[in-house]
């Protein structure tokens, strides 16, 4: 099993297992698919629920498992269970992708938008084109299910575009300043090519299925228009595959000498007549940021468009304006445009040295590969520790405590963790095998020690989690030294505050705004827990208390009469502590848990001086504490 399961939910995957040849599922195949699994992260193609299926149907393509679910609810259900997934994530969503997400709505979401289409905005201009129209794909069921995800914020969005943002907020209602991560679509750039245009030949080529969104009818008024350059065709038909053929007839059959349609073409033959053409033409009533605009830029191949998503027209080639309808008695606004780039040498090639450049350096794998599985592994990772502190609020039985879990007390009454045994620390956790990924420190003056700084970052490593404990008193440039030490990885701080000792609530206000700030400017998504002893009254901390929900925070009162820890009252019963759970003092002992235990071997395992002689138990053994479990 993978450390972190991810169901990508999208129903096509680029003509495999029967599936259509669209965008997302290039995508989806040749990209996600592809490149971001590795030995931490495993993802499943969950495709769509089908009414004539009885069991899961499993296809494996590119050593990828597909599945296909019965459309029945309870099943479905069971099923996704079973197969416990962390994280999902939608490249957009359909309804047969929401019909699945439905049913498991307590998982996070990674959102990532392509096409947001508002759907007032859409009927416009879908409704617009007469000759034929595409189905409406927009489901009031999709968007209501994603606006209730981001209310319960159980989901990420992330974007290949920054112009898409806005009509992705109008359709699914979202909030004004929800944070939407940029993450362009990534492409296998071919960094042998070299721009030469005496190998550009005078020709165009239109990329994309034959649909009527797309009105390839225009692209073929152009070349009967342009009879002096070649016009190629890339693309099959797909939905309404009669309607549309019948609407190309006239100009499949031949009758036009300069225009060719040639198909699905994939690989190198579509590589090649890329490399080969100074133009790509794109007709579409509606797009996000096409593939295909990525695929050709890279080659220096210009795009002229009747839309302008990104810019990325008007600053590598040309936008002529939006044309509505059928589009015919606009096609004299294309033939300028691509006569100018056929024509004039020098600005053809200053944008086609522009545009491969621009694609260089945002469109990478080398760039996409690590901002992906960072982001999969940073999301499905907050999640876990969500669950747990909410375990944490709520259990009752704390016998067990929860698993993958070290706790290091590197100050107590005077004494610190020493130095040498520090040095053998991150040897100890790798000697766990991965059973450790949950690491606290707790302490107050040592966090001044550069050591211990040095020690956090090493172990913040993308599977790990980081939790600080530590006192108010904590100049704030310190905390913020441990904090950025610790970086994404820090799950949660934990400051305790002695109101006796603290003369005026400002202060500890004056803190918390400052760590929020902290959390602000650099991207940090921890949990900030505000321990408070001696509070005896709650009114004077009204001010925090509206400041919590601002931020991630959590208040506590606690009452110095009390011991903090619960009791437990676990002896002689089987606990995993010493296995995945374990307590350092501040003398290197590692010890099974907090608490004394009647049989010390059983409960000091070694010390942090000799590694080697470190005790770690393989299964679970019985409690022996001697405090009446707690």
């Amino acid at each position: 099993m993978k450390n972190i399961k991810v169901g990508l939910l999208v129903d096509e995957f680029f003509g495999a297992s029967g599936t259509a040849f669209g965008g997302y599922g290039f995508l989806a195949r040749n990209y996600l698919t592809k490149y971001i699994p590795n030995e931490n992260i495993q993802i499943d193609v969950l495709l769509e629920m089908k009414e004539d299926l009885k069991e899961v149907e499993t296809t494996k393509v590119d050593n990828i498992l597909l599945y296909r679910l019965p459309k029945n609810i309870e099943f479905c259900k069971k099923w996704l269970s079973q197969q416990n997934y962390d994280i999902f994530m939608s490249i957009e969503i359909t309804y047969k992708s929401y019909e699945i997400l439905n049913i498991v709505k307590s998982k996070p979401l990674i959102f990532w938008i392509q096409d947001p289409r508002p759907k007032n905005l859409y009927e416009i201009k879908r409704k617009s084109v007469n000759i034929a129209q595409d189905p409406l794909t927009i489901d009031k069921n999709v968007i209501a299910l994603i606006n209730y995800l981001t209310q319960q914020k159980k989901i990420k969005f992330i974007s290949q575009g920054y112009s898409l943002n806005n009509y992705a907020k109008e359709l699914y209602y979202l909030p004004n300043d929800i944070k939407i991560k940029y993450m362009p679509n990534p492409i296998n750039i071919d960094y042998k090519y070299k721009f030469d245009i005496s190998l550009k030949k005078k020709q165009c080529v239109f990329l994309a299925r034959l649909e009527a969104q797309k009105r390839v009818w225009i692209y073929c008024e152009i070349a009967k228009n342009m009879p002096q350059y070649d016009f190629y065709v890339i693309g099959k038909f797909f939905r309404d595959e009669d309607i549309n053929k019948k609407v190309l007839e006239k100009y499949i059959n031949g009758n036009i000498d300069n225009l060719h349609f040639l198909g699905h073409l994939e690989g190198e033959d579509k590589e090649k007549l890329l490399k080969e053409s100074r133009l790509l033409i794109n007709c579409s009533i509606w797009e996000g940021i096409p593939l295909s605009w990525l695929e050709s830029l890279q080659y220096g191949t210009l795009i002229v468009s009747c839309l302008n998503n990104e810019n990325l027209p008007e600053r590598f080639g040309q936008y002529i304006g939006e044309i509505l309808g059928d589009g015919y008695d606009k096609v004299y606004k294309f033939i300028p445009a691509i006569e100018k780039f056929m024509l004039d040498d020098d600005l053809y090639s200053k944008k086609a040295y522009s545009s491969i450049e621009y694609i260089r350096s945002n469109h990478s794998l080398n760039k996409f590969i690590p901002e992906m599985r960072k982001l999969l592994i940073k999301e499905a990772k907050k999640y876990r520790f969500k669950n747990v502190i909410k375990k944490l609020y709520n259990r009752q039985d704390i016998h067990q405590p929860y698993k993958n879990y070290i706790h290091i007390n590197i100050y107590f009454q005077n004494k610190i963790l020493p130095e040498k045994t520090l040095i053998n620390l991150p040897n100890f956790i790798q000697t766990l095998n991965g059973k450790i990924n949950d690491i606290t420190f707790s302490g107050i003056e040592a966090f001044n020690n550069s050591n211990i700084q040095t020690l956090i970052k090493e172990l913040s490593k993308p599977l790990n989690t980081i939790n600080i404990i530590m006192d108010y008193s904590i100049d704030i440039e310190k905390l913020k030294e441990i904090v950025l030490s610790a970086g994404e990885n820090l799950g949660y701080l934990s400051i305790s505050a002695d109101l006796c000792k603290i003369n005026n609530i400002k202060e500890i206000l004056n803190k918390i705004k400052k760590i929020a700030d902290l959390q602000k400017e650099y991207y940090l998504d921890f949990f900030t827990i505000l321990k408070l002893k001696n509070a005896h009254t709650q009114n004077d901390l009204s001010e925090l208390m509206n400041l919590e929900k601002g931020i991630n925070m959590k208040v506590e009162f606690e009452n110095n009469s009390n011991d903090f820890r619960e009791n437990c009252y676990s002896f002689s019963n089987l606990c995993y502590a010493g296995y995945n759970f374990f307590f350092i003092d501040c003398e290197g002992n590692i010890n099974r848990c907090y608490t004394n235990q009647i049989n010390k071997k059983y409960y000091n395992l070694g010390n942090l001086e000799q590694p080697n002689k470190i005790k770690i138990f393989k299964k679970a053994i019985p409690c022996l504490s001697a405090e009446n479990g707690t």
